[in-house]
């Protein structure tokens, strides 16, 4: 299993938009282990889910937006 960390971009295995890795939780609606706490925008609107580690995959360099320097 991949081990994420706090700011890594990614996205689900079925698609979807880049989200970013937010935060870790161990235990979900009573279904336990460890969920991954992603946020990403939908159009100007901020949304969030939570994550089997599993279920997700890295977002390659080539992929990422880029960024505009300060």
């Amino acid at each position: 299993m991949k081990q994420w960390k706090v700011g890594d971009v990614v996205r689900l295995l079925t698609g979807g938009p880049n989200m970013t890795v937010n935060g870790f939780y161990h235990e979900q609606e009573g279904v336990e282990g460890v969920f991954v706490h992603c946020l990403w925008f939908s159009g100007t609107e901020l949304k969030e889910g939570r994550f089997r580690p599993d279920t997700l995959e890295a977002v390659p360099e080539t992929d990422k937006p880029a960024t505009s320097p300060p």
